[in-house]
Formats: C-alpha cells, sequence, structure tokens
C-alpha cells in the first residue's frame, strides 16, 4: 500500500511538472508573437514614415524645382546610409527623375553635386515672373522592401 501511495504522488508530480511547462510554453509562445507583432508594426511604422516624404508629392502640380532638389538630397542621403556608389545598386536604393528635361539634365537626380544643383535652380526658379511648376507623375515603391525606390517628375509647358 505505501508503495502505490507514493507511486500516486509521484505520478502527479509528473503531471503538475507537465502541465507547468504547457503552461510555460504556451505563454513563451504568446509573448514571442506578440513581441513579433510589435516589431513588425514598428517596421512598417518606420517604413510608412519614410515614404511619407515621397508620397506626398504624388500628382501634385505646384512642385517647384527646390522640392525636387531637396527629394534628389533625401534620396542621395539614403543611398549613403546604405553604401550605394552607382546608380540601382540595391533594393534601397532611390532614383529621382524630371522625364522631360532635355538630354541627360533630369535623369539620376539623386547623384547631382552641388554645382549641377544650382544650375537647375537658377534655370527653373523662375522664368520671367512666372514660376515654373512640375508634376509628379509616379512614386514607385520596391516589391520586396516596401520602401520608395523611384519618384519621377515631369514640367508643366
Amino acid at each position: 500500500m505505501e508503495n502505490v501511495s507514493n507511486a500516486l504522488l509521484i505520478a502527479g508530480g509528473v503531471l503538475i511538472g507537465v502541465l507547468i511547462l504547457t503552461i510555460g510554453v504556451y505563454l513563451y509562445t504568446m509573448f514571442g508573437e506578440g513581441s513579433a507583432s510589435l516589431s513588425d508594426q514598428l517596421t512598417q511604422r518606420q517604413i510608412d514614415e519614410f515614404n511619407a516624404q515621397f508620397y506626398k508629392y504624388e500628382n501634385q502640380d505646384t512642385i517647384r524645382i527646390h522640392d525636387i532638389i531637396s527629394i534628389a538630397n533625401l534620396a542621395k542621403q539614403n543611398n549613403i546610409n546604405y553604401g550605394y556608389t552607382s546608380i540601382d545598386e540595391g533594393p534601397f536604393y532611390i532614383t529621382v527623375t524630371i522625364s522631360n528635361l532635355s538630354g541627360s539634365e533630369g535623369r539620376n537626380l539623386e547623384t547631382i553635386d552641388t554645382a549641377k544643383s544650382n544650375e537647375l535652380l537658377s534655370k527653373y526658379s523662375l522664368n520671367g515672373a512666372t514660376p515654373i511648376n512640375f508634376h509628379c507623375t509616379s512614386v514607385t515603391a520596391n516589391e520586396d522592401t516596401k520602401r520608395v525606390d523611384s519618384i519621377t517628375f515631369e514640367k508643366i509647358d
């Protein structure tokens, strides 16, 4: 009889141990999923805040060359932060283009230097007393990273 009561105590102890382990695994899983979800939400929020800097120009018709140079500088800084030294080097590379300017004047604005920026500013700031406006024709995002990778403008004649 004494052996049976000891066996029941051992079996009860094992069952309680298994129950405690099951609850521990369940709580670990729930907290792990919660922190992963929180991390995903934080990452998505950072992407949305970054993209908002570009999407705010989408379909606007009153964009000035100053705005485009600012966007190009933002893209250039992004590309430098990711260590990109050449065009289309990686998934986080951002290109800025004015599609209807002559020659290569409006291409790869994210790579231009201060002298070229000043040249564009003086050329497209004013046409006499009339300001020159640009229209944002597209803002595209990389399918994998969900971050903006291209923004295109065109000069309104």
